[in-house]
């Protein structure tokens, strides 16, 4: 599911410019491309608190903390679509490199959350 849902976004993506990616349409909080930043900076944030049982550090947490909150910090521009989509498969990369079915379910702990597990996250 994980692979379909990278590929299925990757797809949907596929040739955006710059200005499509940066482009926030009427009614809606988000750019495309503040969206993809979304999701890889969640990635990596559930690999910190799953593989190594912590959150961000400091300097985490400044390039993160705009990605992850949709742009309270700091809104993600003008990049182009390679930074996203690399970023994007080296977050997923990272995940399926290292875990199999079996620990994806395994619980998490994730404050505020009921025992989600690893595929969840």
């Amino acid at each position: 599911m994980m692979k379909y849902v990278h590929f299925t976004t990757l797809q949907a993506v596929a040739g955006l410019s710059i200005e499509e990616l940066n482009a926030i349409p009427p009614g809606f909080s988000n750019s495309i491309g503040m969206l993809l930043a979304h999701i890889a900076a969640l990635d990596r944030l559930y690999q910190r608190l799953s593989f190594r049982d912590r959150g961000f550090d400091d300097q985490e947490w400044q390039e993160y903390s705009g990605p992850i909150s949709l742009g309270e910090g700091e809104r993600v521009r003008g990049l182009p679509l390679k930074h996203y989509l690399n970023e994007l498969t080296a977050a997923r990369a990272d995940t399926l490199a290292r875990h199999d079915d079996a620990w994806l379910a395994s619980n998490l702990r994730v404050p505020g959350f009921e025992s989600p597990n690893h595929h969840w996250a």
